[in-house]
């Protein structure tokens, strides 16, 4: 992905050129195609450029168009759409670039104008007449927009190491979002805009914000409207729509000169893109890589291995050329302290996976795109696990039945059990479904227990003490909203950056066609049944690939884990891990004390009964956080 910087002084002195230098030297792994910046009295915009796209090429950023300047990480999907919008002649249809088509959207729509953009963007113009700023992020938050502002100074990035390059930008934790993060409640709105660094913010999904006379105007821009549902005479075309706009989606993302590749574990998800992708690439002469994290050949452990069910896509499909990645002799947390370094934030457990796959791609094929199946099970291939408590909520009490009769067939359970848990218990008040559920199955009410997280509990107020269990029961509430978990203006998914920053270092632009808007305003309008179909978990996506997914793999009910392994290489690292801990400083915040004789008793799992889940929120999350800490203090004393 490209990169994008700015400054704008609202109180009018001239921009400092040091300043954006520093911000263009921490980007450099962005902009290996072209750099520029534009500096003009009290703003100053800067861009690194990858190419991807074949329009990309043409494109020269910051763009001067009439008065406005603009900085852009973009690939507009609905250009065709655009053109005749805007008028834009067939002879300049090949050449125009994204960053043109954003300005002339702008003029033409003003605020509006992002309502009409379709693709993964992330920009900025400034109006010099105006002496105003205008900038938006995509619906899915894709594309990351970054800012920080004081009384002087406006500053804005693709990424926070950027904005902490600046010496006037202070770095102090944001302990409100760290203490989620430590106590897992991500579902918390409060601190959806902000980042584990106190006064950065991001721009959140569909959000736009305006700068101006020193005041900001933020405004959610687009949302999925579910009071125009589809309904279609015939269920058949419910697939057959859902198919037509993922192939788009996917098509979408494979506009670019570059060779193309995708992670392919063996599920439902990534199988279809690489299917799919695959035999688009073949009608145009080109090759799909794909990459896979796999256990080695001669692994003797309890691990479920998914390479029976790649092979599946790769004996059917014969234009893709796979790679298989098994870190070897890498540790659970191997390059943390560099890697939070690129990322200024906590990153997933598994990114030395992901890193490898990027650095598989880079040494052997030069791909500059990655389709990722990322979003699907929140998206396309959503469980819909809620469907019968809708139905008979709304009093569709006989397709409630139906469905209940369906899935008995497929999960071979009684469907009066399947009724009373997933329609009549939900009915029921929260307090009285969790004891019968005790009673009955032995399940603990939904409240976090503090002996279970990494956190210090003196590092709590007696006030966030007192709101953590509503918080935690809420974003585990069964009968939390449906279509939340598709898309909601507070989502998680490309939170703080960690998955654009990754790929940047590899030249890579990650790309995910389940999390396309339009898709999205499909997923909204359609019945809630429709996702159950036949009775399946995910039953229309199973259902909308037939003939694409390996049947094997259409209706597959398991996946495989690599949660042993992880707690095999803990184990390798005990003594090194317990060492790292061992820093007064972070008492405040962590029960180190908690965290490293959970390290000390963690053993390699022989059967999967010795496999722990409590490593994540313990171990996991306490060095990373550890990790995370002891860089935030390094460079605030730098600073």
């Amino acid at each position: 992905m490209s990169g994008i910087y700015g400054i704008i002084a609202t109180n009018e002195a001239p921009i400092k050129k040091e300043w954006l230098s520093a911000m263009a030297q921490s980007l450099q792994h962005r902009g290996p195609d072209k750099q520029a910046t534009w500096i003009e009295g009290s703003a100053g915009l800067g861009h690194l450029m990858l190419y991807t796209t074949p329009e990309s090429r043409y494109e020269t950023l910051p763009l001067s168009y009439q008065h406005w300047v603009l900085t852009a990480d973009a690939r507009l999907d609905n250009r065709r759409e655009l053109f005749g919008y805007l008028q834009i002649p067939h002879s300049d249809q090949n050449t125009i670039t994204d960053g043109l088509l954003i300005l002339k959207s702008y003029e033409k729509w003003g605020e509006r104008c992002p309502e009409y953009l379709i693709g993964d963007f992330a920009f900025a113009i400034w109006d010099k007449k105006e002496k105003c700023l205008f900038c938006a992020s995509d619906p899915a938050g894709v594309r990351q927009f970054f800012y920080y502002k004081d009384a002087d100074y406006f500053v804005f990035s693709t990424e926070i190491r950027a904005i902490t390059k600046l010496d006037f930008v202070p770095i102090k934790l944001n302990d409100g979002k760290f203490q989620d993060y430590l106590l897992e409640l991500w579902s918390s709105t409060e601190f959806k805009d902000q980042t584990y660094i106190k006064d950065i913010y991001s721009i959140r999904p569909a959000h736009w914000l305006r700068l101006a006379h020193n005041c900001l105007q933020i405004e959610n821009y687009w949302k999925p409207q579910t009071t125009k549902t589809i309904i279609f005479r015939d269920k058949q075309d419910y697939l057959f729509e859902l198919r037509a706009l993922i192939e788009r989606a996917i098509d979408d993302r494979l506009r670019t000169d570059y060779p193309v590749g995708v992670t392919l574990s063996g599920g439902l998800d990534s199988s279809a893109i690489a299917v799919i992708a695959a035999r688009k690439l073949a009608q145009r002469g080109k090759t799909l890589f794909s990459a896979s994290s796999v256990m080695p050949l001669n692994h003797t452990g309890i691990e479920e291995d998914d390479r029976a069910y790649i092979q599946l896509v790769l004996d059917q499909e014969k234009n893709i050329k796979p790679y298989f990645v098994t870190p070897q002799n890498k540790g659970a947390f191997d390059n943390l302290p560099e890697v939070i370094n690129k990322t200024n934030c906590p990153v997933n457990s598994f990114y030395y996976l992901d890193d490898a796959i990027s650095k598989c791609f880079q040494d052997n094929t030069s791909a500059r795109v990655i389709l990722s199946g990322y979003v699907g099970d929140g998206t396309v291939s959503n469980q819909a696990t809620q469907a019968i408590y809708y139905l008979s909520k709304t009093g569709a009490f006989k397709k409630a039945w139906q469905l209940s009769k369906q899935r008995s067939e497929v999960y071979k359970k009684s469907a009066f059990r399947i009724f009373t848990h997933d329609a009549f218990l939900l009915h029921l008040p929260e307090t009285l479904r969790h004891f019968i559920m005790r009673l009955y199955q032995g399940k603990p009410a939904i409240n976090l227990d503090l002996d279970s997280v990494c956190i210090n509990k003196n590092y709590l107020s007696k006030e966030k003490q007192q709101i953590i269990d509503a918080q935690y029961k809420s974003q585990y509430s069964l009968k939390s909203d449906f279509f939340e978990n598709i898309w909601s203006p507070t989502n998680t998914w490309f939170d703080d950056g960690e998955m654009d920053v990754r790929p940047s270092y590899f030249q890579q632009e990650d790309a995910y066609p389940y999390a396309d808007r339009r898709i999205i305003d499909f997923l909204f309008n359609i019945p809630l049944e429709m996702f159950q179909w036949g009775g399946w978990n995910r039953g229309l996506f199973r259902h909308a690939m037939e003939g694409v997914l390996p049947p094997a793999i259409q209706w597959r009910l398991t996946k495989g884990s690599y949660s042993p392994d992880y707690q095999h290489r803990i184990a390798e690292e005990r003594i090194q891990l317990v060492n790292e801990l061992m820093d007064e400083k972070n008492h405040l915040y962590l029960n180190l004390n908690k965290i490293t004789d959970k390290i000390n008793r963690t053993q390699p799992a022989i059967n999967w009964a010795d496999s722990d889940s409590n490593i994540y929120p313990l171990v996991t999350k306490g060095v990373m956080a550890n990790y995370f800490l002891k860089w935030l203090q390094n460079v605030a004393i730098i600073k």
